[in-house]
């Protein structure tokens, strides 16, 4: 840039710049060829001359937008100084710069979202609505950027403009953005429980009073973990219990299940038909069991499968212990456990029983993991192997290497099936990131 324009764009002096316009008429041209680079816009934006980057505007419009070898616009820059007046300006003139992304993606609107300008935050909504649908890099709403830096005011005023439009576009929008997930996975929910946050949960509570249906709140984070689970893991019990009755509510919402403290009139009572999956069901074929009791991701309860899954391995846990003490062909009399049962037969019955009850086991510790007294629970589950391990061995028959054997399983088999386990989910996860990786790119060649 010529020094003279630098030093006039300094200085905010009008005559300055007409000066180096006078010698030569394409000096503004000129920068404006330049991809990246602090025009004389972005310098009165630093330096907060509002008559100067008025005149700039006027002679070239399309230095507003421009960014600088940094990655601002001079809205950015202007907004960074707290040169409030000008920016108040700026949007008043080209509204549309409220959308323009700086550096990582950030617009004005996530900048006032992450600072708390209130007054600004207002004004950006008020001159562009659309403003609100922008989102960062890290595919950050001006809802994300609130919770994250806890501008709780910010968020209120946020939300309440989304509930201002209720056609079927705004509809479209509101739920889009209220369910976005950042390039984590993590929803409002997940981060507002992750951060702890139960005044944010507490209006979203009143919120769905009057905006049902408009939550996903099963939804699965990148780690496939739902703001339910994060709460659980992190956040005080208000916030659980908070969490727990907007999932309530939604789903009763969503379902349309009536307070069932209320007799319905009966001439108002829907007959609700049989969809024509419902209708052609066979419970006989398990093709249709399988994918009608199936669980799918974001919409069957995480809390619900967990607890049912528990169920069923502190069965199978049961049943393959009780299975060791008394194995098939045993017989118990005044001389104690006596079995009729070969090398051969004991060995495979004790092998696969318990590749059963480990399995079993290993389920239970993950199944619990960051449970209250969860360091008990293991430590228990340790001893209960131990006394499987120790039935094992004392139950085996005598001579041709059974002891040996049985004290392989007791000892090898829980290391085997740990070491096992732990490879197949570091598998899994990696072949998910892969697959994750590759959508992306297809998704944004």
């Amino acid at each position: 840039m010529d020094p003279s324009l630098s030093k006039a764009s300094q200085l905010g002096s009008i005559d300055g710049l007409y000066a180096v316009i006078r010698n030569n008429p394409n000096a503004l041209s000129n920068i404006d060829q330049i991809p990246f680079v602090d025009t004389p816009l972005h310098i009165a934006a630093f330096a907060g001359h509002i008559q100067f980057a008025m005149e700039i505007m006027r002679l070239k419009p399309s230095f507003s937008t421009k960014s600088n070898q940094d990655g601002f616009a001079p809205i950015h820059i202007a907004l960074q100084k707290g040169h409030i007046q000008l920016v108040l300006w700026l949007v008043e003139k080209i509204p549309d710069l409220v959308r323009v992304q700086g550096r990582e993606g950030v617009t004005p609107l996530h900048f006032v979202a992450q600072n708390g300008n209130l007054h600004l935050l207002n004004k950006f909504l008020s001159v562009c609505p659309k403003s609100i649908e922008d989102v960062t890099i890290r595919n950050e709403t001006a809802l994300h950027v609130t919770l994250k830096n806890s501008q709780f005011e910010a968020f209120e005023i946020l939300m309440g403009k989304l509930q201002q439009d209720s056609d079927e576009e705004a509809n479209y929008w509101k739920k889009k953005i209220l369910n976005c997930k950042d390039v984590e996975g993590n929803s409002l929910l997940h981060i507002s429980a992750y951060r702890n946050q139960p005044q944010v949960l507490e209006f979203l509570v009143e919120y769905i009073k009057s905006n049902a249906g408009m939550l996903e709140v099963n939804a699965l984070n990148n780690d496939g973990i739902t703001a339910l689970d994060l709460a659980l893991q992190n956040s005080d019990a208000e916030v659980q219990r908070l969490l727990n009755q907007i999932i309530r509510a939604e789903n009763i919402l969503n379902n349309n299940i009536k307070d069932t403290t209320t007799i319905p009139n009966p001439t108002q009572i829907q007959v609700i038909k049989p969809t024509a999956e419902l209708e052609n069901f066979d419970p006989v074929d398990l093709k249709d069991s399988a994918e009608y009791f199936k669980f799918e991701y974001g919409k069957s309860s995480p809390e619900k499968a967990r607890s049912d899954l528990l169920v069923v391995a502190v069965l199978m846990a049961t049943a393959t212990y009780q299975a060791v003490l008394t194995p098939p062909g045993t017989t118990t009399d005044k001389n104690g456990v006596t079995s009729s049962l070969d090398h051969v037969t004991y060995s495979f019955f004790m092998f696969f029983n318990s590749i059963g009850f480990y399995i079993s086991l290993s389920s239970i510790m993950i199944l619990i993991n960051k449970f209250p007294l969860y360091r008990e629970f293991q430590f228990a589950l340790f001893a209960f192997s131990a006394t499987y391990g120790s039935a094992v061995v004392s139950n085996s028959p005598s001579g041709q290497g059974s002891e040996i054997f049985s004290w392989i399983i007791s000892l090898g088999m829980p290391l085997f099936i740990l070491y096992v386990g732990s490879y197949i989910r570091i598998l899994y996860k990696q072949r998910k990131k892969v697959a994750l990786a590759d959508w992306r790119r297809f998704e944004n060649p």
